[in-house]
């Protein structure tokens, strides 16, 4: 069996960037469209084998119309605010296993 992978990213990294380009935005008096990623794609087996044994997860099998792998393309927003993601994905999986009492 195939297992998709897709870029994740931590919702305090998406937020960060907001403020910081919002504030870098606003000096230059510029618009820009920015893509925030992590830039790196995780199978999601990796995210279900995280859950798993904590609760009940069951996989749904693919679509056919499923795209194999995504990720972002973050060079734009890297070299604009000199960045990159704080949070790991395994810190982040860690983080919300504890939010959630699994």
């Amino acid at each position: 069996m195939i297992f998709p992978r897709r870029d994740f990213i931590d919702v305090r990294d998406v937020s960060n960037v907001v403020i910081l380009l919002l504030r870098k935005l606003k000096i230059k008096k510029i618009n820009q469209t920015f893509n925030v990623a992590s830039g790196k794609s995780k199978s999601l087996i990796k995210l279900y084998e995280s859950f798993r044994k904590t609760k009940n997860f069951k996989m749904k099998k693919m679509s056919k119309k499923e795209l194999i792998e995504t990720s972002g393309n973050v060079l734009k927003l890297k070299k604009f605010l000199n960045w990159k993601p704080k949070y790991a994905f395994e810190s982040s999986v860690k983080s919300i296993k504890t939010f959630a009492k699994y």
